[in-house]
């Protein structure tokens, strides 16, 4: 009846009419038929016709940005007024033609959201429904007035950036010619600047500047030229560094040289607004839609774009990475991962599916992983909004009458099930720093601590993605054994329990941390930690002071805070040439650094800040240290460790985990059980033959047992 107002979220209740129960045995889907208009004022008109899904007519889907759940804007279907969104209401006045109807599939409207029987159902079929579509419809904007954005461009603007990427594509000299002159000028200054630095060096050290007269700094043991040396030394490794992203780039180019451009502002402008700043590339409900649809088209307002020009921009690597922009502190890199990060991984998963469908994998983790940075309103989507995309786990069934909790905690045993090992426990993309007990967004209820929390965006930069670990067995019992479904038990050994931590920057309580202070004082903390937990006397080479390992205590020390690997990104263990190598440089460099320490705790020389002596420990020690910190187990062991890791935590090698587990021990109903808390780096038993040794068993006190894990 018209004038029958109802919100999308309580139509189904009392209009049948509407949302007659489908067949799920056809299997049957809702089409939505927007009715023209010749403005844009015009009340917006439609009706939903149920079809076969297998026979359907030709239909686009639509992707959009649903944004707050406020239903205030009317719209007419099969004469009943219904409320919907205002995101949905500026989307449907922006695309309906003028002189047809334009057949669309709309989740929000062909989905009867009120029962979770349909939802459930209907999303089982997204692949499906999105692979049949003619093409998904990737409404970028405008977005409604209410709608508040951190930014929000105007459609003009997004033309221009689709405009842009079109003239690029298509090789435009009259576009690419001036940005060739803007790269050449940025250049030029660049060389001003350096050559400017020089020739104050230069005057500061000239010739006609001698020692003759002046006192000598006390302490100062170089001369003049020296020092003037390590000036313009600096100043080169300065240069080196402002071109490591230039250099980057070069490496990455394969054949013919490519030359390279500078972005205007408003050409930047005009493509951020476009690919990097619209909030729906960060819906999750939009990855599956977009990856699975045969044909995208970008929409923003009456400006269109087929994704295949974006696509096609992106896949010509060396081209595309010759594009730069100006970013953060005036820093300039490669447009096409700063301002299409969030295309690239959609276009990524894109090209998967395509080989999904020729019978390649799309593996539930990595598409998990791989869009765990993006949003959704029920923590259960984080999973359910994705399946489709996946070509194992058939076992998992969309099911929103589970709690999120139970959810999380199904799929977690899934994936341990599936792989045999514990890899998502222990190597996993969402590993927080924060307490384990705090969800990330919003409430999880009683989550166990082995289950995965799909909320987390990560932010621990894991030492071992890859397999270069193997502390555990390589192999778990599977499928998992769990105890009133909350309940994993694992098998493994505890190798130890983690002693004092006695850092002053660590934050022992759980709470915010000043570890990232330690960007200023890399140099100095290796000797502050030997200090704190070993003495300098080590580092001489008559030092008779020994780890439990059996070597020296002293390469035992660096070796843990490098985790024993050489040169990240390429990751690879240490061999026996290359500790007795660096064990030698480094003794020689810490040792001079000491020497130039005064009583007082003043540093007096100027040893270069490079603390590791060699570019691959000094990768690895870069990449940890403001995140992981030094401690020792109360049996004697050297580890790295991250919060929420506490003293009294205990650390076991499981079966199925590469990394040692940071277990914390609690009692439940009178039983010694177990929460997981994160990873550890535990030096010498990061083999499995390590804890199999019976020399080491024994030294250590390990025993095999059984862990309840909660």
């Amino acid at each position: 009846m018209t004038g029958n107002v109802r919100t999308l979220s309580t139509v189904a209740a009392d209009a049948p009419d509407l949302y007659r129960p489908l067949d799920s045995s056809v299997p049957e889907i809702r089409l939505f038929a927007l009715e023209p208009a010749q403005s844009d004022e015009g009340a917006i008109i439609g009706h939903l016709q149920t079809v076969p899904l297998g026979s359907a007519p030709a239909y686009e889907a639509l992707s959009y940005m649903w944004g707050k759940p406020v239903y205030s804007e009317p719209i007419t279907i099969a004469g009943h007024t219904v409320l919907v969104t205002p995101n949905l209401a500026v989307a449907l006045r922006g695309l309906r033609f003028q002189d047809r109807q334009r057949v669309l599939w709309i989740d929000a409207l062909c989905i009867n959201q009120k029962s979770l029987h349909e939802r459930a159902q209907q999303i089982s079929l997204m692949k499906e429904i999105y692979s049949h579509c003619v093409r998904d419809l990737l409404w970028l904007g405008p977005l409604s007035k209410s709608e508040t954005q951190s930014y929000m461009a105007s459609e003009e603007l997004m033309g221009q950036g689709f405009e842009l990427i079109q003239h690029l594509v298509d090789r435009d000299m009259t576009v690419l010619d001036p940005m060739v002159k803007e790269w050449k000028d940025h250049k030029q200054l660049q060389r001003e600047f350096y050559r400017s630095i020089e020739n104050d060096l230069d005057n500061q050290f000239s010739g006609d500047q001698t020692t003759e007269g002046k006192e000598e700094q006390p302490g100062s043991q170089e001369t003049h030229g020296e020092s003037r040396d390590k000036d313009k030394d600096a100043k080169r490794q300065a240069e080196e560094e402002q071109r490591g992203d230039e250099a980057g780039n070069k490496a990455t180019r394969t054949g013919s040289e490519v030359q390279d451009y500078m972005l205007s502002s408003d050409e930047q402008w005009a493509l951020e607004s476009a690919f990097d700043y619209p909030d729906v590339l960060q819906r999750l409900w939009v990855m599956q839609e977009l990856s699975l649809a045969p044909k995208v088209q970008l929409v923003a307002g009456r400006h269109t774009l087929d994704w295949d020009v974006v696509s096609d921009f992106l896949g010509d690597t060396p081209y595309a990475d010759a594009f730069h922009g100006t970013f953060s502190h005036g820093s300039v890199a490669q447009i096409s991962y700063y301002m299409f990060e969030k295309v690239q991984i959609i276009d990524h998963q894109r090209r998967i599916s395509r080989q999904a469908d020729q019978g390649g994998e799309s593996k539930l983790l990595d598409v998990l992983a791989r869009f765990r940075h993006t949003h959704c309103l029920d923590p259960r989507d984080k999973i359910f909004g994705l399946l489709g995309l996946v070509t194992d786990h058939k076992d998992i069934k969309v099911d929103y009458e589970k709690p999120p909790a139970q959810v999380y905690a199904e799929v977690t045993a899934s994936l341990i099930n599936h792989s045999g090992n514990l890899d998502v426990i222990c190597q996993s993309p969402w590993s927080s720093s924060r307490d384990y007990r705090r969800p990330a967004e919003g409430s999880l209820g009683n989550l166990p601590s082995w289950a995965i929390n799909f909320l987390a965006d990560g932010d621990i930069e894991l030492f071992a993605q890859r397999s270069i670990f193997n502390a555990g067995k390589p192999s778990c019992e599977v499928p998992c054994r769990r105890v009133d479904e909350d309940v994993l038990v694992a098998n493994g050994v505890i190798v130890g329990q983690v002693g004092p931590i006695l850092q002053h920057d660590y934050p022992h309580d759980g709470k915010d941390s000043a570890l990232h202070r330690r960007y200023d004082s890399s140099a100095h903390i290796p000797l502050d930690w030997m200090r704190l937990y070993l003495n300098h006397q080590v580092l001489d080479r008559g030092s008779t002071d020994q780890c439990i390992t059996g070597e020296s205590s002293f390469t035992a020390f660096w070796r843990t805070l490098t985790v024993d690997c050489a040169a990240w990104p390429t990751m690879a263990r240490l061999t026996s040439q290359q500790i007795e190598d660096q064990d030698m440089a480094l003794r020689e460099n810490w040792s001079q650094f000491l020497d130039g320490v005064t009583d007082e705790g003043t540093n007096k020389s100027n040893l270069d800040r490079e603390y590791f002596s060699t570019p691959d420990n000094k990768l690895m020690w870069d990449r940890l240290y403001t995140q992981w910190s030094f401690s020792t187990t109360t049996n004697g062991l050297f580890i790295m460790i991250i919060p929420p890791t506490r003293e009294g935590d205990v650390i076991a090698c499981l079966d199925g985990a590469k990394l040692p587990v940071v277990l914390r021990p609690v009692q439940r109903d009178g039983l010694q059980t177990f929460q997981i808390v994160t990873v550890a780096y535990v030096h010498g038993i990061m083999d499995m033959e390590a804890t199999e040794s019976p020399e080491l068993r024994a030294k250590l006190g390990l025993q095999d047992q059984e862990f309840w894990i909660v």
